[in-house]
């Protein structure tokens, strides 16, 4: 079970599962308008946070080192949050891990694109090709192929555009492992 071992003011080490989900009681939300229990100002920003969605993975960014326990024990015991449950693995990716996927997938699709607008264009498709070869971003590729998809089907027709429409949705979907 991941952990972190964070210091309280005892000087003892409580172990917290990353995983573990914190939600807003409904005095928390009631505090984060009226301010009456004087909370500092890093508590505060934590109660802020906490939404029931994110796990304690996402919370050191917005506290210092060895801060969170404390924070987390004093909203606790104020009445201000709640354990929530605990996150599967499966569905809490890191932003990093989601951001490597999202690259892997725009590389798999640029693959998959490679050369279709030339060969369906000619020469003024090779510069659609090149655009899909240095788009940044899945949302980026995506305008390029809509750009590309308008561009064969008023070149080449409807069905050759309705034809490369089908072979992009898979790719665009995520259906596919090509």
């Amino acid at each position: 079970m991941p952990d972190e071992s964070d210091s309280t003011s005892g000087g003892a080490h409580r172990a917290f599962d990353l995983r573990l989900v914190y939600a807003k009681t409904p005095a928390g939300s009631a505090e984060i308008v009226d301010r009456q229990l004087g909370l500092s100002q890093a508590a505060r920003r934590i109660l802020i946070v906490i939404d029931g969605q994110r796990t304690l993975a996402d919370l050191p960014a917005f506290a210092r080192p060895g801060e969170i326990g404390l924070l987390l024990e004093e909203l606790e015991q104020r009445g201000l949050i709640t354990l929530d449950g605990v996150a599967e693995p499966a569905v809490h990716l890191d932003r990093s891990h989601r951001a490597e996927h999202e690259r892997e997938r725009l590389a798999t699709v640029k693959r998959a694109l490679h050369g279709v607008f030339g060969n369906e264009l000619g020469a003024g498709g090779r510069l659609l090709d090149a655009r899909v070869h240095d788009s940044v971003t899945l949302d980026v590729l995506r305008g390029v192929i809509r750009e590309g998809i308008e561009t064969v089907h008023a070149q080449r027709g409807e069905s050759a555009g309705h034809r490369l429409t089908e072979l992009v949705r898979p790719l665009i979907s995520g259906r596919t492992a090509a």
